[in-house]
């Protein structure tokens, strides 16, 4: 049976809580702000179109500060597991390392961390991006907010939840995808999603894909 909108907009609601439980309510932002400066919550959770449990942060640290965000990583570890969360797996990236790559200058953690009901298990991608790069993220994700404020929330839940099952999600289909059909106004319908998608050709895969 099709999810109903109302059954869209109550999961969303549920699901932005539970974000927000996790990095605020543990403590999590307070730490990576204490260790690193500035944080900011990015992405669907922001948006407030969420569909799955996703949590995308930035921050800012600069290429020869890898240590400092490595040493990070036990301490939000003991914070998130106080408060009945288990880390689940952790991958670590340094697209410093590859000159050229589609992400940015950044260092990531892509963090699985369970709920304490042990029943969701939550996707965090923390981004230490550097300064330019960090300036650069935010000022797209705040234009995407103002893009999307006269877009139609419903339509993009339902081609989210559509499609956020599908193979390639996250790899070369994302979220971003959905915004931008919504965005150019091309329709209401997955087949009209579809259709977008072909014409425009492969979309590029965002930094917060990796696995």
């Amino acid at each position: 049976m099709d999810t109903t909108i109302s059954e869209l907009r109550e999961r969303a609601a549920e699901l932005r809580s539970g974000a927000l439980r996790l990095a605020e309510g543990t403590g999590m932002l307070d730490l990576i702000r204490a260790a690193i400066g500035r944080v900011e919550v990015v992405g669907s959770v922001d948006l407030d179109l969420m569909v799955w449990p996703d949590v995308d942060l930035y921050t800012r640290l600069g290429a020869g500060e890898r240590a400092r965000f490595l040493a990070l990583l036990p301490a939000l570890h003991d914070r998130v597991e106080a408060r009945g969360y288990s880390f689940v797996r952790v991958n670590f990236n340094d697209e410093y390392r590859r000159p050229g790559n589609r992400f940015g200058c950044g260092l990531y953690f892509g963090m699985k961390i369970l709920d304490p009901a042990g029943e969701r298990l939550w996707k965090v991608d923390l981004w230490a991006w550097d300064a330019a790069t960090f300036d650069r993220k935010l000022a797209e994700h705040r234009q995407l907010v103002r893009d999307l404020a006269a877009v139609d929330r419903d339509l993009v839940l339902r081609i989210k939840d559509a499609v956020h099952l599908r193979p390639e999600y996250r790899g070369t289909l994302t979220s971003m995808d959905v915004y931008a059909f919504a965005i150019a106004g091309r329709g209401q319908t997955l087949a009209e999603f579809d259709e977008f998608l072909a014409r425009r050709g492969d979309p590029v895969e965002p930094e917060s894909a990796r696995e």
